[in-house]
């Protein structure tokens, strides 16, 4: 058995092969192109059951990974701070950092933590899509505040009486930005936009609309009124953004994972969208020895700080993936609201704690501890066995 660490960097990559007694076999470097990746598995070919580890870096270990992949070579991706913590505990005493030295102690990672990580897989890049989709999703919910700050300022009346999100409000601002301009709007054109033959039907007439419009106290800035029509553009794209790439997430997902993504969204509140984000986030049930380590993983367990007499109880640790705490708290909203079950645990939880967020995070941990036994034992939502076992 051989085992390859690599230390990536934009342009080049150093790689260091080591054999069981953990002598270095061969070490150097490759520049980050076609030859350079060709040359690699070419020396690495030589070598017998080699195990491949590559640093993670950004983004630019992917191509060398993607290659090695599809030539059938074993490959692993690891965070650069469990090495760096495997680093300190080797070598303490020893500070210096070149990066020869790093792809040895990669190598020398590999062999003592290979059994505790899994290999990459094609599935794995699924987290790219989902962290756009995340990144997306964040920068609709601030466009749609500052739209919201916009209309304050040209249009305060108008939120107050219907929702100006709708597509057919959102039309109607990009022509029509302010009070003044609607107030100066005749009735036909406005109508153009009211009554449109899809999507919901607006609650209020355009007499109404202009009516409110003259009595309305928003000012006529040109200023404003460009950057609102610029807001609404740009959350008509983004909302196709994350249309398309939802779409594209889903069906992935679904070549990968269908299974699995049947057995969480059997759960009501539980849609199929948000079972594919917790699918790609913690990508296989079987990484985790239990529930409470998927919670860990979370960053949603329990923290206590106790100071003398005094014990102070934090709510969450927070420590693990921030992506997965949230999508888990979207999932554990939902059921609450569409899952009698859950909703009573929730009310439960609410009694006992007095505070909402406790009793939210409740129902999270209550979730993830369902879900894993739904997962580990290959069974759909049987609410009675399900919730008493967890």
């Amino acid at each position: 058995m051989h085992y390859i660490g690599i230390d990536m960097s934009k342009n080049s990559f150093n790689f260091c092969v080591i054999d069981e007694t953990e002598k270095i076999i061969k070490q150097g470097s490759f520049p980050v192109s076609k030859d350079g990746f060709a040359n690699f598995l070419k020396l690495i070919s030589s070598f017998d059951n080699p195990l491949v580890l590559v640093e993670s870096s950004s983004r630019y270990h992917l191509p060398l990974v993607y290659s090695l992949v599809s030539n059938n070579f074993p490959v692993y991706v690891v965070n650069p701070k469990a090495v760096h913590k495997f680093i300190n505990f080797k070598s303490p005493n020893n500070p210096s950092k070149s990066d020869s030295k790093d792809a040895f102690f990669i190598a020398l990672f590999t062999k003592y933590e290979s059994n505790n990580l899994k290999p990459y897989s094609p599935s794995d890049s699924l987290k790219l899509i989902a962290r756009k989709i995340d990144s997306i999703s964040k920068d609709i919910a601030k466009t749609k505040t500052q739209i919201n700050q916009h209309i304050d300022v040209l249009f305060p009346e108008l939120s107050k009486r219907v929702n100006i999100f709708s597509k057919a409000i959102l039309n109607l601002l990009l022509y029509y930005p302010s009070a003044f301009d609607i107030s100066n709007a005749n009735v036909n054109e406005i109508n153009k936009f009211l009554y449109t033959p899809i999507g919901r039907k607006v609650s209020i007439s355009a007499d109404e609309l202009i009516l409110l419009a003259k009595n309305s106290v928003g000012v006529n800035n040109v200023a404003l009124k460009v950057s609102l029509k610029a807001d609404i553009e740009r959350l008509f794209f983004l909302e196709n953004q994350l249309k398309e790439l939802e779409s594209v997430f889903t069906d992935m997902m679904k070549d990968f994972f269908c299974d699995d993504i049947e057995i969480v969204s059997s759960i009501a509140g539980i849609s199929e969208r948000l079972a594919c984000r917790f699918i790609a986030e913690i990508e296989d049930i079987s990484r985790f020895e239990n529930a409470k380590k998927l919670i860990s993983y979370a960053g949603t367990d329990p923290v206590v700080k106790q100071s003398g007499k005094w014990k102070v109880r934090m709510s969450i640790s927070k420590q693990g993936n921030p992506f997965l705490r949230n999508i888990l708290y979207q999932m554990a909203t939902g059921v609450v609201m569409w899952n009698e079950i859950f909703r009573e645990y929730y009310r439960r939880k609410y009694q006992q704690f007095k505070s909402r967020k406790k009793a939210m995070i409740a129902v999270v941990n209550k979730l993830v501890r369902v879900i894993f036994a739904m997962l580990s034992n290959r069974q759909f939502f049987n609410h009675p066995s399900l919730i008493s076992n967890t």
